[in-house]
């Protein structure tokens, strides 16, 4: 189940309280399943140098303090804007609410024998208190907390709400607790055991906290200030409002100067508690009854039923019919208290100035009141017989309950059984829980500490992909200049490329035009040397043929013939020689003309044959 927030293992599930300091809440502590109250203190507040001081008293008195009558602490947390006190949790709420309630569907007020209840446990918290050299200063209603054992302040399950006190299910027969609460104005006193500080609620704070002491022109009290708000709140208790009231401060303080407060006529108030009321309602502090005064007195030791009840309305004080006043720095008017109109009336009362009893008018009084009081005893007495017979039928019930009783006693020692063996294994449940809660917050720790590492880590490689892009980003450009730079390259030697093989092609075409033409030349060259030579055979055919003819006719000229013959051999060598040197010629005498479309021949030799 959900809750308004979560501190840790305590679970806060409603607002129950708010003060103009702090919020209360229930809540629930998931470890244990108890209910838990918790005060929540804005951190902001406490840079308040008063409201920081007061909530470092209220830590250390809470953990000092250890009476079942004071709330304990129990726990403290800590978040970034807020403090958290972790309490005792009080289901039946505070006294202020249980007496609005009681006063609603009751239509009357709490009995007495319920106030000596409340008061009987509140005096344990509160003289404990002063014991440790502490004062509360702000005892009220609202700072008295009531927890009723019929409802246990523990979930069953997680899905449950704690359960809330139902005010018509309960009542103050049944067992239950006072816890007083709210040490926000608590201080230890120091060596003097007197303190200066104004503070705490006016309608139940003491004249000497809101008055000054004339002669010391300041505010002067001890621990007797918490008595005097002990009496208030008795008072409130019973007649429904505080003693003193009014619409602001200054009339309210002009009254608690006065000293005067009243009781209401119609109610049937006991001595006892008029008596107890009054020695705590004293305006001087020392006038004011002590601890041993206050554990001894009657309407604490007394049983109820003992109580000497008293008809307001038969005693005149001032012509007032429906209130009767009472004087907190005077007690002779306080004289009616003690009436000693029946014998049972022996008990002596604090504050009481005997002497005014032998006054004659209020003699006279008591005499008329003796006359009324024995019709009251007579009717009273008729009342006893019916209680009686009530009583009867009531014990024949008891019987009859008593039988029932054991019945379920019965059962509930089998349920007790069953409860032992649930018990057992919720300890057995439980003590898994916590190993499952240890190990989940060791996880919880190895998770957050391996989150922080991967956090790192992410961060380191965001860092080293942003470098790498920014890298890849230089690459690209770079590569995109290279590739413009190799394209611009690849385009012009391309063109160079295509250029050269234009002219290549050209060349070659060229070329094979020149081969071609020195093919042709060669072939005419070679026609032209056939032709020489079968010119030159004949002529040197010719010349032989002439020189065997000379040879023949010329017999007798030998020796000139050979002479000239030796000549005429000299030349056909020189023939031969120069047949040899025009083919070389003709074969590579030849020259580039690029005017003339390509080449020329040229052969003199041949130009002049």
């Amino acid at each position: 189940m959900k809750g308004i927030k979560q501190i840790n293992n305590y679970r806060l599930t409603r607002l129950i309280g708010k003060g103009a300091t702090a919020k209360v809440y229930e809540a629930i502590d998931d470890k244990t399943k108890n209910v838990v109250a918790v005060k929540e203190i804005e951190s902001s507040r406490l840079n308040d140098p008063r409201i920081m001081e007061n909530f470092k008293r209220e830590l250390k008195l809470l953990s000092k303090f250890k009476n079942s009558n004071i709330i304990k602490i129990l726990d403290l947390q800590k978040t970034k804007h807020n403090l958290y006190l972790i309490l005792e949790y009080c289901n039946g709420g505070n006294l202020f609410e249980y007496k609005t309630w009681y006063e609603k569907n009751k239509k009357c007020q709490i009995n007495e024998l319920f106030i000596q209840k409340i008061l009987k446990q509140l005096i344990v918290g509160l003289e404990y208190m002063h014991n440790n050299n502490s004062i509360h200063r702000d005892i009220k209603l609202e700072n008295i907390l009531l927890n009723f054992n019929k409802f246990p302040n523990k979930i069953e399950r997680d899905d449950q709400l704690p359960q809330k006190v139902v005010y018509n299910k309960v009542s103050l027969n049944d067992p239950f607790q006072i816890k007083i609460a709210d040490l926000g104005y608590a201080r230890e006193l120091e060596g003097t055991g007197i303190a200066s500080t104004m503070c705490g609620t006016p309608i139940t704070m003491a004249p000497d906290v809101a008055l000054q002491d004339p002669k010391e022109d300041k505010h002067t009290y001890n621990t007797k200030a918490d008595l005097w708000s002990l009496g208030a709140i008795t008072y409130e208790l019973l007649i429904g409002k505080p003693p003193f009231y009014a619409n602001n401060y200054k009339e309210l303080f002009k009254q608690i100067e006065t000293g005067k407060y009243s009781l209401p006529r119609k109610m049937k108030l006991s001595t006892e508690i008029i008596s107890f009321i009054n020695g705590l309602l004293q305006f001087y502090p020392d006038k004011r009854i002590d601890w041993k005064q206050i554990k001894e007195h009657p309407f604490l030791t007394k049983n109820v039923k003992d109580f000497n009840f008293l008809d307001l309305e038969t005693i005149d004080a001032k012509g007032d019919k429906k209130n009767l006043e009472l004087n907190v720095k005077n007690c002779d008017n306080f004289v009616w208290l003690d009436f000693k109109q029946h014998d049972k009336l022996n008990m002596k009362i604090d504050k009481i100035n005997n002497e005014a009893v032998n006054d004659p008018k209020i003699k006279t009084i008591i005499e008329e009141n003796k006359i009324k009081n024995e019709d009251v005893l007579k009717a009273i007495e008729e009342e006893k017989k019916k209680i009686e017979e009530e009583k009867k039928k009531i014990e024949e019930e008891k019987k009859k309950q008593e039988e029932e009783k054991k019945k379920n006693e019965e059962e509930k020692k089998k349920q007790e059984e069953e409860k032992k063996k649930n018990e057992e294994l919720k300890k057995q449940l439980e003590e898994e829980k916590m190993k499952i809660e240890k190990e989940k917050k060791k996880l919880e720790e190895e998770k957050e500490k391996n989150k922080e590492e991967i956090n790192k880590k992410l961060e380191e490689l965001k860092k080293e992909k942003e470098s790498i892009e920014e890298k890849k980003q230089n690459i690209n450009d770079m590569n995109k200049e290279l590739i413009s730079n190799y394209e611009e390259k690849l385009k012009s030697e391309i063109e160079k490329k295509n250029q050269i093989e234009k002219e290549l092609q050209k060349k070659n075409i060229d070329n094979k035009l020149l081969e071609n033409k020195i093919k042709l030349i060669n072939d005419e060259n070679d026609k032209k040397i056939l032709q020489i030579k079968k010119e030159n055979e004949e002529k040197i055919l010719e010349l032989k043929d002439n020189l065997k003819i000379n040879s023949e006719n010329n017999n007798n000229n030998i020796n000139d013939n050979n002479n000239k013959n030796e000549n005429e051999n000299d030349g056909l060598e020189d023939w031969e020689d120069l047949d040899a040197k025009e083919t070389k010629s003709i074969q590579l005498d030849y020259e580039i003309n690029e005017e003339n479309d390509g080449f020329e021949v040229i052969d003199d030799y041949m130009e002049s044959q």
